[in-house]
């Protein structure tokens, strides 16, 4: 399994801002480290998120919800998510509109009401193995 790094995370983003001619600002560099190790958890020797859907989604959301960029949050979501994926042999299907109007969602819920569970299904439900 390839996660990728606090330092690519931070190039995504970068990569984001520079096209917007803004200034890169991480607002909370301990999210991102969290970010970061999050797929990847384990609890009593178990992981946390055992699907490959679970590990994508998570990584989406807590980089939407964690507000850790001053700016560009759900585009570094929605790249961070599909680089992923790639490295680890998937890719997604949705159509770009799908996928924005997806992170635009998950933004705008509140967290009390997110449903995690819902979110890996949307993903799942959307991944394929990758084209060689």
């Amino acid at each position: 399994m390839h996660y990728l790094s606090v330092k690519e995370l931070i190039a995504i983003n970068t990569i984001f801002m520079t096209q917007e001619n803004q200034t890169v600002q991480l607002v909370f560099p301990e999210k991102l480290k969290f970010v970061v190790e999050v797929a990847d958890t384990t609890l009593f020797d178990e992981p946390q998120y055992p699907t490959m859907a679970s590990k994508a989604g998570i990584l989406f959301i807590k980089i939407i919800k964690g507000h850790i960029f001053s700016d560009g949050n759900k585009r570094t979501a929605v790249a961070t998510m599909s680089i992923f994926l790639n490295m680890n042999h998937y890719q997604l299907t949705f159509t770009q509109s799908e996928l924005t109007e997806f992170a635009i969602q998950v933004a705008k819920t509140d967290n009390a009401q997110l449903d995690y569970q819902q979110i890996y299904t949307i993903i799942e439900n959307h991944l394929a193995p990758l084209n060689k």
